[in-house]
């Protein structure tokens, strides 16, 4: 596992007294995982979730949209962006917002001072996409329970691959890149592999909430949104050439 989808010090940060921190992140993911690890045991007996198991699926569901690489190499180029866009002051107010966010959640106070947040956007090595992480996280985590959730179970012949930015979405009326407010929109439409057997499907409408079976063709769409979506790597439970030409 430390050879494939790992990376050292990934959610390490710097603190304000020049201390590099390499736990306190790593303990609050690894609590929602040995949640959700719970959590997937009942979906593959599909048993009835109920409004707590909802809540931390839903968290769950909410990092992989952030804590993935592809959200993080994109916050410098986005920062960037909304810097030109809005003016320095107002992005500096912006990423106060981010900072409050991982101090509700970690208790983190990296206490950054004005003439650092002048330096945006690379302040102290990552806390600044770190801070953003939680920040579209705790924003998309309430967006994503209001949606219908089906879970579908693969064929014995047809499985579900991932990667390393698995989970997708997609609005059609949406034009280009979808911004938060999009998450908004009647016809969004998300998916996210939770297992080879099992893949979550979020809509408004045209969903029916619990468990289905998908057939062989919903799968291969399934698939090729979870490819399209990666950044470097697809991850597959089984050799397969269909899958390395696509």
């Amino acid at each position: 596992p430390e050879a494939e989808g790992y990376q050292k010090f990934y959610h390490a940060f710097v603190t304000d007294e020049g201390n590099r921190d390499t736990n306190t992140i790593e303990d609050y993911f690894q609590k929602i995982e040995t949640k959700t690890g719970i959590l997937f045991e009942k979906i593959h007996q599909r048993e009835k979730l109920t409004e707590q198991d909802r809540k931390e699926l839903a968290l769950f569901v909410s990092f992989m949209l952030t804590r993935v690489p592809l959200f993080r190499s994109e916050i410098e180029k986005m920062a960037a962006e909304h810097i030109n866009h809005v003016g320095l002051d107002a992005a500096i107010i912006d990423f106060k917002k981010s900072l409050d966010t991982i101090k509700t959640e970690l208790g983190i106070n990296p206490n950054i001072s004005e003439n650092e947040l002048k330096k945006l956007p690379s302040l102290r090595g990552s806390v600044f996409s770190l801070a953003q992480i939680f920040h579209v996280a705790i924003d998309f985590f309430p967006k994503l329970l209001n949606l219908k959730w089906r879970f579908l179970f693969s064929s014995q012949d047809c499985k579900y691959v991932t990667s390393d930015n698995p989970l997708y979405f997609y609005s059609a009326s949406a034009i280009g890149a979808l911004p938060h407010d999009d998450f908004l929109k009647d016809d969004i439409e998300i998916t996210l592999p939770l297992s080879k057997e099992v893949a979550l499907i979020a809509k408004r409408y045209n969903i029916q909430a619990g468990y289905g079976s998908a057939q062989a063709q919903t799968i291969k769409n399934i698939n090729k949104s979870t490819v399209i979506s990666g950044k470097n790597y697809v991850y597959s439970s089984i050799r397969s050439d269909s899958l390395n030409n696509l």
